[in-house]
């Protein structure tokens, strides 16, 4: 019993660990990124993503096109997500200034995960 508490102990740390790591990259990158799972909900998203969205609090486990409200983006996702291949597109958000984004999507290839969009404007 305590072999196994221990093991349990080693993987909670490993996993948070590695959640940190990857919580550091993600807030740290200039470009948008937002990781959508297979039911559309968003799993995580970055600074620069909440940034450019202008999201708000409360956006954890939320349906993607309830968070990002930009039509073409929902486009964006809705083909990732139903082509289930890697994409790339420019899309433009006209706001108070004009960005052109260069979006890149990519389909996890195992179903429990989901796909990532990544921007750069």
């Amino acid at each position: 019993m305590n072999f196994m508490a221990g093991n349990m102990r080693k993987v909670l740390h490993e996993l948070t660990e590695n959640n940190n790591k990857i919580n550091t990259i993600l807030s740290s990158m200039q470009e948008s990124v937002i990781a959508v799972d297979m039911n559309e909900r968003i799993m995580s998203l970055n600074h620069a993503a909440i940034r450019l969205f202008r999201i708000k609090e409360g956006w954890q486990e939320r349906f993607f096109y309830e968070v990002i409200r930009h039509p073409d983006v929902q486009r964006f996702c809705r083909r990732l997500m139903d082509d289930k291949k890697d994409i790339e597109l420019e899309i433009e958000i006209y706001d108070e200034k004009n960005i052109v984004l260069q979006a890149e999507g990519q389909c996890s290839k195992t179903p429990r995960e989901g796909s990532s969009a990544r921007s750069s404007s």
